[in-house]
């Protein structure tokens, strides 16, 4: 049997070729007079006709750290950031598709970075009110991209800043070990740049966290007070932000950070503390 489904595939084949040669016909069928009938056969699994499949979508459903689904490119090329924090994330994993930044480059970080840094558009600061959506439209990112603490408020400025410009708007958390892990990896995927994101989780797992581990041994009596002001260097850091983080990962201990006055964030509740 097997050897009759050869012969007979090899026919066909040797058909087609003659039918395609140029001014020839295609050979006549033998008659039935001159050539015994064959027995019906099941057609082979492998002459079925394929099933037809759906063409893989461009787009699919994205769940960010807010929770919210969004529907984003496959492919993503060109990503504005919301915010500084956004800015540094993005350069240090996918710089190139970076189409235009929150904040501007010093002249100090721009001896460091490609000259296409400099012609980069500046888009401003979405939680500091300079956002300018027009401009970020212009520029045509396909996702506008959020990082840090997730905040109560975090779903709804994302939804808020997509519905302004049409543009899916995403949020990913990172703001500590963990998380600063997790993130680069979801990013990584995200974006197609796994390596690099690999590269990165190995230098925090190799360089970062066995300095966490070491001041994790330190007395609280043997830690140094640290005031850190902001601006006019009246406004004092507390808990809760990223530049306290700062403080208490080298080992210091914020003395505005746990102030019974800290909710006014100015100098008088850091005088309160140095005072005390």
């Amino acid at each position: 049997m097997k050897k009759l489904i050869a012969l007979t595939l090899a026919a066909l084949m040797f058909a087609a070729l003659i039918a395609g040669c140029a001014g020839q016909e295609p050979p006549a069928e033998p008659s039935s007079a001159t050539t015994p009938a064959s027995p019906e056969l099941a057609p082979a699994p492998s002459l079925a006709e394929p099933e037809p499949t759906e063409p893989e979508s461009e787009y699919f459903i994205f769940t960010d750290s807010s929770g919210r689904e969004v529907e984003l490119p496959r492919n993503i090329e060109r990503i504005t950031p919301s915010g500084p924090l956004a800015q540094i994330v993005l350069y240090t994993l996918v710089p190139d598709k970076l189409v235009g930044l929150a904040q501007d480059l010093s002249e100090t970080q721009l001896q460091f970075m490609d000259d296409r840094f400099r012609e980069l558009p500046v888009f401003g600061n979405f939680y500091a009110g300079t956002l300018s959506l027009e401009s970020v439209m212009l520029a045509g990112p396909q996702v506008i991209m959020d990082i840090g603490q997730v905040q109560p408020t975090s779903a709804d400025d994302m939804q808020d800043i997509q519905d302004r410009t049409g543009i899916p708007a995403i949020f990913i958390h990172m703001d500590d070990i963990e998380t600063i892990i997790s993130g680069y990896a979801t990013l990584g995927e995200l974006l197609g740049a796994e390596d690099q994101a690999h590269r990165l989780i190995d230098y925090i797992s190799e360089r970062i966290v066995p300095v966490i581990e070491r001041v994790a041994e330190i007395p609280d009596d043997e830690r140094a007070t640290v005031y850190y002001g902001q601006n006019d260097g009246l406004t004092a850091v507390i808990a809760g932000t990223v530049h306290d983080d700062v403080i208490r990962f080298a080992g210091g201990i914020n003395i505005a950070a746990d102030n019974p006055w800290r909710s006014s964030r100015n100098f008088y509740g850091a005088a309160h503390a140095l005072a005390a």
